[in-house]
């Protein structure tokens, strides 16, 4: 029976780098137990054609390449002509006005929001309170008063690794294994819209866990059917 081999490249020194080392060697483990290669401290230099190759020299033949470096801003950013950083991000102040425009905002994955020796993720959460704060700001600046500074309320970070497994990182609170997922679930039904959504995204849940639907968003091994060779 044919196998699938799957390589994971990562240029960090450890998998999930925003997470504390704990929960990101936990991920680690976990995806080597799933038979996941993990190559820390590695870069993909090139691809040609079936293959790929590795900053140690190393090539690997691969007709599947998924690319999970991140994210770009929009091409608007540059035809705007607007302030940037190195990120390619717009350059913002504290109350996420366009430096040098005083009555412009840049919010969301377009701008370079300071935040501790960097800037903003480009995630959902950020966004959201980021757009909250522009529209009250604009609603100040209409009345004459001074907008304030944006500050970001870090309400915690997760990531699912496959099945019964995930990390998450809730203020100084820490979840990992079966605990992490149930949290991961907990929290995603939470933000859901409306109490019929969450049940209806429940038992879409519930009836994929247990008859093992969608096998193809879990890194699970299949199960072989008697008779098979």
């Amino acid at each position: 029976m044919k196998q699938v081999r799957i390589v994971l490249v990562e240029a960090r020194d450890r998998v999930l780098p925003t997470f504390p080392a704990e929960l990101g060697q936990d991920a680690k483990k976990r995806l080597e137990r799933r038979q996941i290669e993990v190559r820390l401290g590695t870069r993909l230099e090139r691809v040609e054609g079936d293959e790929v190759l590795l900053s140690g020299g190393e090539r690997i033949v691969t007709k599947t390449l998924v690319w999970a470096a991140g994210v770009r801003p929009a091409a608007l950013v540059e035809a705007l002509g607007l302030p940037a950083t190195k990120s390619g991000r717009v350059a913002v102040d504290q109350a996420l006005r366009v430096q040098g425009h005083d009555r412009v905002f840049a919010i969301g994955d377009i701008a370079a929001v300071p935040y501790g020796d960097g800037e903003m993720p480009m995630l959902s959460a950020p966004a959201i309170q980021e757009g909250r704060f522009v529209a009250d700001a604009i609603l100040k600046l209409e009345r004459g008063l001074d907008p304030g500074r944006f500050r970001y309320r870090d309400k915690g970070i997760m990531a699912t690794i496959g099945r019964n497994a995930a990390v998450a990182q809730l203020g100084k609170l820490r979840f990992k294994g079966f605990v992490g997922w149930i949290m991961w679930l907990v929290v995603h039904l939470y933000f859901i819209i409306g109490f019929r959504n969450r049940i209806s995204v429940l038992l879409e849940w519930a009836w994929d866990y247990f008859r093992y639907d969608r096998p193809i968003r879990l890194i699970e091994r299949a199960k072989q059917k008697e008779g098979a060779p």
